[in-house]
């Protein structure tokens, strides 16, 4: 008897959780379509636990620029099942720049509108990073 109380109680939570994957989706979707090129994020991160979200869109270009150098991106979808984007290293920085030098640029590509968890994880232990993240077009 419990095990078919919890099968109905999973095939009703199954359709709502895909619903609400669903309504995600189509909101990324009406936020894309608002979306203007110019600056989307603009945070600091003082620790590899420290993300930032921020609204991508498939088809525009972004360009994401780190205020020093040895600094790796990471970003991920926060729906299941969708491609984490493209981010492709345009202009390294030098990490034993110090402060203020040797900042790097980023190329980011979504192949899918959404919410994407950015990270910045830096070769500097202690130092923060700022992430700047601009809609090109």
């Amino acid at each position: 008897m419990k095990t078919s109380l919890m099968l109905s109680a999973l095939l009703v939570a199954i359709p709502a959780t895909a619903m609400a994957q669903g309504d995600s989706a189509s909101s990324a979707a009406a936020a894309c379509a608002k979306q203007q090129p110019g600056l989307v994020l603009n945070e600091t991160f003082s620790s590899t636990a420290d993300f930032g979200r921020v609204l991508l869109c498939a088809g525009a270009t972004y360009k994401a620029e780190t205020n020093r150098g040895g600094v790796k991106l990471s970003a991920r979808a926060l729906l299941p099942g969708v491609q984490s984007p493209r981010i492709t290293e345009l202009m390294g920085g030098n990490a034993a720049g110090g402060v203020g030098g040797g900042g790097a640029i980023y190329k980011l590509l979504a192949y899918a509108d959404g919410v994407y968890e950015i990270r910045v994880s830096a070769v500097q232990a202690a130092a923060s990073v700022t992430l700047r993240i601009t809609r090109t077009n």
